[in-house]
């Protein structure tokens, strides 16, 4: 499909590497860990760049100055634009009144309307033969990169107490393709989603006596998801929205816009979360060796914490159908 359409093809990338080292600490003339302490230490890398394509419609340069006249539907109909304001009871029913020629006088648009369309990028084709929906093409790349490291400390301190110590972290970043022009970019939608993963485990046994075992342990598991829109940070009054909009928004963000038959701009959804799923755990086992029977007793105590921060429509979300510019029959849609 984009050979069809003269697209440069996306590039799929994935690079996947890592090393591991471990054996005795051992250090001439400080320490010597041979046959008591171990190390083991590893990490892993990716580094992936996955293909994606977009095919939608966009608003072409006639309409976005308001002129409707060459604006036909898959069967070459032209779509007749109605006055909303000309709407007048008949019969039992409404009727309203067509703009002349099809098109929307300068003076009858919104100016959000006029700020927010400038944030579409141009058709870069002809689009369908007749409706000349599906006008914009592009190939764009995703980003996923991710860095893991783990680390164990094995220690055999004498030959009744041994512990280990290991640590864990990953950091995941996901960006999604660009498919709009930089310059208006802001609007496309779409979230960046990085993750950090951090574990660890302390583990201790003791040899109280040769029947008698006592293993003491601590866990501990953290995720954060620090996922924010593209448009964190847009001031919505920069497109005429009054400020209270502003002032009383959790985040700020492109708004959502939704007309129908065209491609959404903005971040209209739950596109911003700080979400953190934190784990404690501890864990008392003692093991009992007698003559005809083995006792086990302890304890196990969790803690689990979740720290969730999520907006969505914090600057607004605006849809728009058909039915405000159908007619003659408002309540109805014609052919």
């Amino acid at each position: 499909f984009a050979n069809s359409r003269g697209i440069m093809l996306g590039s799929f990338k994935r690079n996947q590497f890592g090393a591991s080292a471990g054996g005795p600490v051992y250090l001439p003339k400080l320490y010597d860990g041979r046959n008591r302490t171990f190390f083991y230490f590893t990490y892993e890398g990716l580094r992936q760049r996955a293909a994606g394509n977009l095919l939608t419609t966009v608003p072409t340069a006639l309409q976005r100055g308001g002129d409707f006249s060459q604006t036909r539907n898959a069967a070459g109909n032209l779509i007749a634009i109605y006055d909303p304001v000309t709407t007048t009871r008949s019969g039992s029913g409404f009727v309203r009144s067509p703009f002349p020629d099809n098109r929307i006088p300068a003076a009858r648009v919104d100016p959000v309307a006029n700020n927010v369309v400038k944030y579409y990028p141009l058709p870069n084709g002809p689009g369908d033969p007749n409706s000349g929906a599906n006008n914009y093409a592009v190939a764009g790349t995703g980003v996923t990169d991710s860095n893991q490291f783990d680390g164990k400390l094995d220690e055999m301190a004498t030959d009744r107490n041994r512990f280990f110590l290991r640590v864990s972290r990953r950091n995941l970043d996901i960006r999604p393709p660009d498919f709009f022009p930089a310059d208006v970019r802001i609007a496309q939608g779409g979230m960046f989603e990085p993750q950090y993963s951090t574990g660890a485990a302390f583990d201790y046994t003791y040899t109280l006596r040769p029947t008698f075992l006592i293993n003491l342990r601590y866990g501990f598991g953290r995720v954060l998801l620090a996922f924010r829109p593209r448009s964190d940070g847009f001031d919505p009054t920069k497109l005429g929205l009054p400020t209270y909009i502003r002032a009383n928004a959790d985040r700020l963000m492109f708004p959502g816009f939704a007309p129908q038959g065209y491609r959404n701009l903005g971040n209209g959804g739950p596109e911003f979360r700080r979400n953190a799923f934190e784990t404690h755990s501890w864990h008392l086992a003692n093991t009992k060796v007698m003559s005809a029977h083995l006792l086990k007793f302890g304890f196990e105590a969790r803690m689990l914490r979740v720290h969730n921060t999520e907006a969505g429509n914090a600057s607004g979300n605006f849809n728009f159908g058909r039915t405000f510019t159908q007619g003659p029959d408002p309540n109805r849609p014609t052919p």
